[in-house]
């Protein structure tokens, strides 16, 4: 059976997001994504993986995974973001898919090279 992992990056929610109203937006995704894992087991092996930053305490479906948290947020490594006068504790998505990826290797493959000769084609 084919085997993926889907990822969704959490975050803590507090007023400042309950504005974009991601107190609403997370949750059902995260329910919408359990369901479809459901509907898909008998064509797809599908692992649901979560991530969330260091300093965010959140926890999550326990239907998920909990990947390495994120060290840093997007203003970290951009410096146009470092001047703006509200910082968004946003992530970068190539640190998103690096932690699903290396997940993916350390916990959900029994053989590596699998996941390596996906990559590169």
């Amino acid at each position: 059976m084919f085997k993926i992992a889907h990822i969704v990056n959490i975050t803590e929610i507090n007023d400042s997001k309950k504005a974009s109203y991601l107190h609403i937006a997370q949750p059902v995704t995260m329910k919408s994504m359990t369901i479809a894992k459901e509907i898909a087991k008998d064509f797809v092996d599908v692992e649901l993986v979560a991530v969330k930053h260091k300093d965010e305490d959140i926890s999550c479906l326990p239907e998920f995974n909990l990947a390495k948290d994120l060290e840093k947020y997007a203003y970290d490594y951009i410096e146009s973001l470092q001047n703006t006068c509200k910082k968004k504790p946003l992530p970068r998505l190539i640190d998103i898919l690096t932690n699903l990826y290396n997940f993916s290797i350390e916990k959900l493959s029994d053989n590596p090279q699998e996941i390596y000769q996906l990559n590169n084609r």
